[in-house]
């Protein structure tokens, strides 16, 4: 007869030999109390606590717990009916991870079968307090052998509802963050993005990241300072690129209230642990939300921020994403955004090249490096692209901290910056409304961009409507050269 014990044994070797570092791997039973008492009403007989084969805890994860169950015979893999949790694999572990999936995220994986070729499996992910659960995909389909475990938790990370569902909690989160800058930090509207980005790129430092909960007042700020100095240092070699985009952080250690002590802590170290705890995961995960955008767009709107008024236009994920998907971007493209902000038309063509690229590394390493360009004037938005794109792994080297309407710069664009990139094929930009001054028309930065686009390049952009309907020299100008492809008007209707 098949012993279960055999299959056991596969799935032991297969979490030695395909676990994660530093993993936690129990059987029947966890030393983690959450565990326990989640455990205590599994039982497949109805009566006591429940034993999975195995419960797995990973560090940095938790709120994660996976389990797995098993059975010799194929036949008792899944039941019809899925109530038969004493005899069939499926059943018993969704028995466990029903009970689990109070406390935790649980993937859960059903492996019948006592050899590896005729191995039977199924895997599943009940995400905390919801009623049912789902088959766990990866990008080929439902996972249906044993794969390493670093691939099952991507597989959830990535899925849509968990995806989404870690978006809002980060978001959630901003509002928390901003009262506590505001009332207690006291950081004015510019300032409150930075700390965030400059955090974020400091933790990057393995010896802030190391030190840091244990530096003094003043220490910290200094520290900080530096950690994202030595990441400005990797990202440009131009010491002039480098002093750019650090002047905007030079605050951080003269702050006189983020570096006030109070009752043995201080503002900027209950702001390090925060960000580290609920911001640097997500942002780690999800490479393709404009994170940082998105706070100072929270920020503004708790406050009523007059985001015109700052000189701010913040594009929202789902049009950066739109004007990705409508320029047809490539791997092979190169992007300009000539308004770019904090970056968010970069990360969705990113995001975009990404996906295609797959898993060709030196590909991707090519789109980080050569194909991806930015120019932006304000030197705190530029700081934050900049973050952005290191958080994002390189990109940033070519990014401009001047106007698009400076000819060294225009130049840069145009020719190709040698070793660098080439002229971009692909131009998007949200440009600033209602700019005053000659030459600052919204139809300027779109003829800014479209010159600078090599031949047949595409260009998406966000234009008020009274750039279609209003007479204006420079749409004849516009016409004379290039080519109107499409135009989707969408009308704000005003409450009552």
């Amino acid at each position: 007869m098949p012993n279960e014990r055999v299959t056991e044994s596969i799935v032991r070797i297969h979490l030695e030999t395909k676990g994660i570092e530093g993993q936690i791997v129990e059987e029947q039973t966890s030393d983690n109390l959450r565990v326990r008492n989640a455990l205590l009403r599994a039982s497949k007989s109805g009566d006591g606590a429940g034993k999975p084969e195995f419960i797995i805890r990973v560090p940095g994860e938790p709120d994660l717990i996976i389990v797995f169950e098993c059975k010799a015979n194929t036949v008792k893999h899944e039941s019809k009916n899925l109530d038969k949790p004493k005899d069939y694999a499926v059943d018993g572990v969704l028995l466990y991870a029903s009970e689990l999936s109070r406390e935790f995220d649980v993937i859960a994986i059903a492996v019948s079968g006592t050899s590896k070729k005729s191995l039977k499996v199924s895997s599943f992910r009940w995400l905390k307090r919801t009623t049912r659960p789902f088959v766990l995909q990866d990008e080929h389909g439902p996972i249906t052998s044993l794969v390493p475990l670093d691939a099952l938790i991507s597989s959830l990370k990535f899925d849509p509802e968990v995806k989404h569902r870690s978006y809002l909690e980060v978001m959630a989160f901003s509002r928390i963050l901003h009262n506590y800058m505001r009332d207690i930090a006291k950081l004015t509207e510019p300032e409150k993005p930075l700390v965030v980005s400059g955090v974020l790129l400091a933790l990057r430092d393995e010896a802030f990241q190391a030190s840091w909960h244990k530096l003094k007042v003043r220490t910290l700020g200094r520290e900080l300072k530096e950690a994202i100095k030595r990441e400005a240092e990797a990202a440009f070699s131009d010491q002039e690129k480098q002093r750019v985009m650090l002047q905007p952080y030079s605050f951080i250690d003269t702050h006189p209230e983020l570096n006030r002590e109070s009752d043995g802590d201080f503002p900027l170290r209950r702001l390090v642990h925060d960000i580290e705890e609920h911001v640097r995961p997500f942002i780690s995960t999800y490479h393709d939300f404009d994170v940082l955008g998105q706070f100072y767009g929270e920020f503004l709107r708790y406050t009523g921020g007059d985001k015109k008024g700052l000189g701010i236009v913040l594009t929202p994920r789902h049009i950066t994403e739109l004007f990705a998907a409508l320029a047809s971007i490539t791997p092979n493209d190169t992007v300009v955004d000539t308004c770019c902000g904090t970056g968010g038309f970069l990360i969705a063509a990113l995001a975009a090249m990404d996906a295609q690229a797959g898993n060709d590394k030196p590909l991707k390493a090519k789109i980080r490096e050569h194909r991806l360009v930015g120019v932006e004037q304000q030197p705190h938005m530029f700081a934050l692209a900049v973050s952005n794109m290191i958080l994002r792994g390189d990109g940033k080297a070519n990014l401009y901290r001047e106007s698009c309407f400076d000819p060294a710069t225009v130049s840069l664009i145009v020719n190709g910056n040698p070793g660098k990139h080439v002229r971009p094929t692909v131009g998007m930009i949200n440009p600033p409304f209602s700019q005053k001054g000659k030459g600052l028309h919204e139809l300027d930065f779109v003829l800014n961009l479209l010159d600078a686009l090599a031949p047949g390049g595409r260009a998406v952009v966000i234009l008020p409507m009274s750039c279609a309907i209003e007479p204006n020299p420079r749409k004849e100008e516009i016409l004379a050269s290039h080519t109107l492809r499409n135009v989707s008007t969408t009308l704000r209707q005003k409450a009552a």
